[in-house]
């Protein structure tokens, strides 16, 4: 894809290893939802006002049994080598709420919350 507008959007990443590459920009805000880590998402410019990278149980599994943290997730989408997403959310499981996080300007998860 070469220019994506999310405009309140949801791209979902089904499956393991799918790749999604916005060559030029992807713009808007929006949601993308992923059940495995081993999804990747490569933006040339974000120019996003608020990109949430939601995991789906699988990947809430994968954080709660200590195989992920909340950064691998927001790693699934990137620009410029550090992650494009603003937060991070993952849905509940069988033991707990869902985790919930932001990102800051340096693509690092901050103010981690399990739900």
């Amino acid at each position: 894809m070469k220019n994506v507008n999310l405009v309140g959007g949801n791209i979902n990443l089904e499956g393991s290893g799918q790749p999604i590459n916005v060559v030029d920009k992807l713009s808007g805000e929006g949601q993308i939802t992923t059940n495995s880590l081993d999804n990747h998402g490569t933006i040339g410019d974000d120019k996003t006002s608020n990109l949430t990278v939601n995991g789906t149980k699988e990947v809430t599994d994968a954080i709660a049994s200590g195989n992920a943290e909340l950064q691998d997730l927001a790693d699934v989408v990137k620009s410029n080598e550090k992650s494009a997403a603003d937060s991070v959310t993952s849905d509940a499981n069988d033991i707990i709420g869902g985790y919930s996080a932001e990102v800051d300007g340096n693509g690092k998860v901050v103010a981690k919350t399990v739900l």
